[in-house]
């Protein structure tokens, strides 16, 4: 299996990376999810890091094993103070060219458009961040 880090990810072919078992890690500074998480509270604290690992299943899909931490600060929408907000996700995610290419995935799979059979890593990270966070952020006791 290849590793790479990527310092500024950008478009990659995954039906590339995929045949070759390519593993790529990447960080995501908590200030490039500004104007995209609601109740971000602004400042250098926290940040992401994500490993990204391509095959191929048994069924031929594409496939890209995703495992995601870290952590942002975020504002409690019940006393208004800054608390830290852990994300430590694992997911499995497979790259399509349309809908109907996606209701062919397993039930355990989620799907990623292509787009002229790319893929924005950044992009996929910032969506799964933003999936992993509450809607309305509240600390562990305001809840």
């Amino acid at each position: 299996m290849k590793t790479a880090t990527l310092n500024s990810p950008d478009w990659v072919n995954p039906k590339k990376l995929a045949p070759q078992g390519a593993c790529l890690t990447m960080r995501l500074p908590t200030e490039e999810l500004e104007g995209i998480v609601p109740f971000l509270r602004p400042g250098k604290d926290g940040g992401f890091n994500a490993r990204l690992e391509f095959s191929v299943d048994q069924q031929g899909f594409c496939v890209i094993f995703a495992q995601i931490n870290g952590s942002c600060l975020l504002q409690c929408q019940r006393c208004l103070s800054d608390f830290m907000q852990n994300v430590d996700k694992k997911t499995m995610i497979s790259p399509v060219n349309d809908d109907e290419a996606a209701k062919l995935l397993p039930e355990n799979y989620e799907s990623v458009l292509l787009k002229e059979g790319q893929i924005s890593l950044k992009a996929l990270l910032k969506e799964e961040i933003l999936l992993s966070i509450p809607q309305i952020p509240k600390h562990p006791s305001c809840q």
